[in-house]
């Protein structure tokens, strides 16, 4: 299953089919491609009728930090060590 985040709202992939995405906003679910689903959180958004969003840390979304291809992954904020 596919994760992204969007300004703030979870999309879920579960199908890996391009136009099987998942937003859920409250009680509504919406199913769609990408584009379709930017597009109407942008659309709710200009209208002002979204709830507000919660702020995900990276730890609390359970997403796992990425880095450019061939980069040696990055340590969560908060797990680095200081030397002294």
């Amino acid at each position: 299953m596919k994760t992204l985040l969007y300004q703030g709202y979870v999309l879920t992939n579960s199908d890996g089919k391009t136009n099987s995405w998942k937003l859920t906003i409250g009680d509504e679910v919406r199913i769609g491609s990408l584009f379709e689903l930017r597009r109407q959180v942008a659309f709710f958004q200009q209208l002002g009728i979204l709830p507000p969003v919660k702020e995900y840390a990276s730890g609390e979304a359970g997403f796992k930090l990425r880095g450019k291809p061939g980069e040696k992954p990055r340590k969560a904020a908060g797990s680095l060590k200081i030397k002294r």
